[in-house]
């Protein structure tokens, strides 16, 4: 086996997707891979040991936001110069990944399709060398397209192609269960849920109860891209003075960049990246975590089938998740379906209190969701289970990897 990946990142200890990247990396044989990236301008990849001797290469993709100008001007601009950067520096590109492919004798393809230029790619590199093409899927195209305010008629084109690669693909591996459904019953498409997991060694016991007495301290880790959602929390905790249930709340965050914002004072500790042994470790030790996803419908899609990675290590941290966000939500079906959460499916201010307090009004409940979250964990969000996975996206048996 020789497997080619093709990504917008390298597995690398700094990023998310590369984080992801380097645990599937783990569970393939040694030597038995290569990687090719085509990262955005600006990414700064920090290489884990771990893949030492992996034959790799790193380029800078083209430009995939040209919306450079105000209203129509910079959808004339878009719409010009996407198929021009698809007829010559894709196709450009695409001739080096094949002979970087054929020079380490790639016999299947595993390309992550995350923006125009990897789903331009996928295909043509997997016809030229002749090899199976095996997809990933983290996040829908649409909400990459949109975010790069890609113009419509690009838009339409990249996502048909998408949905051909999709259907070509000999495997597509999904972040989550729903999306696996969708493209298996919509497009025809062979699909398996690689869900991201953790090791279960960093998996901590379910709290019976909050740990403090006198306050009740909210987890957030990761970005936060449901800011209309964040802005419905801080209004709910302004209106009670970070106040419930007779306790003082306060906010305690993680990560990389978390854009935060809030129009009076708030109670909110930010304490950046941190490993994730250490971030679970800071979570076990908070009363509730919180996961925000989206109302608007603008994104029904992005919520119905994304799934975040941040999920796996609320529920490793031993304490219940508070998900804020619609019931339609891929993790609000997944948390339901194990009883491993509370909910708050508003956005009203009153509502949002309310459901909080429910965390710290019932004892009992919170004792019940912190076992079931930790269940649920050792059930879907392990790394032996996401190798499981992982193996029968690719068509692995058990002694490979």
């Amino acid at each position: 086996m020789r497997v080619l990946l093709l990504s917008d990142i390298p597995p690398c200890t700094n990023y998310t997707a590369g984080l992801l990247l380097e645990q599937l990396c783990s569970f393939l044989p040694a030597k038995s891979w290569a990687c090719y990236s085509a990262v955005t301008r600006g990414v700064m990849p920090n290489a884990s040991s771990s893949i030492a001797g992996v034959p790799m290469k790193t380029i800078v993709r083209p430009r995939e936001h040209w919306h450079v100008l105000p209203g129509v001007l910079g959808d004339m601009v878009s719409a010009v110069m996407e198929p021009v950067t698809a007829c010559t520096s894709v196709r450009r590109i695409a001739k080096d990944v094949v002979a970087f492919g054929r020079e380490f004798g790639a016999d299947r393809v595993w390309c992550v399709l995350e923006g125009q230029t990897l789903i331009r790619l996928a295909l043509p590199v997997a016809r030229a060398l002749k090899v199976p093409l095996y997809t990933q899927v983290l996040d829908p195209p649409n909400w990459w397209l949109r975010d790069n305010r890609v113009d419509e008629l690009t838009t339409r084109a990249v996502l048909r192609r998408f949905e051909k690669t999709l259907r070509e693909s000999a495997c597509c591996a999904t972040v989550s269960a729903p999306m696996a459904d969708e493209y298996s019953q919509h497009l025809g498409a062979r699909a398996v849920a690689v869900m991201p997991g953790l090791p279960s060694a960093l998996a901590r016991p379910p709290m019976e109860s909050p740990s403090h007495s006198e306050e009740l301290t909210l987890g957030l880790a990761g970005q936060v891209y449901a800011s209309r959602e964040w802005d419905a929390l801080m209004s709910a905790l302004r209106s009670v003075e970070w106040r419930v249930c007779g306790r003082s709340v306060r906010i305690v965050a993680l990560g990389r960049r978390v854009s935060l914002s809030a129009e009076a004072p708030a109670r909110i500790e930010y304490l950046g990246w941190r490993p994730q042994s250490e971030t679970i470790d800071i979570l076990s030790r908070l009363d509730v975590l919180y996961c925000p996803y989206w109302f608007d419908p603008t994104f029904e899609t992005e919520a119905r089938l994304s799934f975040p990675s941040k999920l796996a290590s609320y529920l490793a941290a031993g304490r219940p998740v508070f998900f804020h966000g619609p019931e339609y939500a891929s993790p609000a079906r997944f948390l339901k379906a194990n009883e491993a959460a509370f909910f708050c499916h508003s956005l009203e201010p009153g509502e949002i209190v309310e459901q909080l307090a429910n965390v710290i009004g019932d004892p009992a409940a919170y004792a019940t969701v912190t076992r079931n979250g930790r269940r649920a964990f050792d059930r879907y969000l392990t790394t032996a289970s996401m190798k499981t996975q992982f193996h029968e996206f690719l068509g692995l048996d058990r002694s490979e990897g």
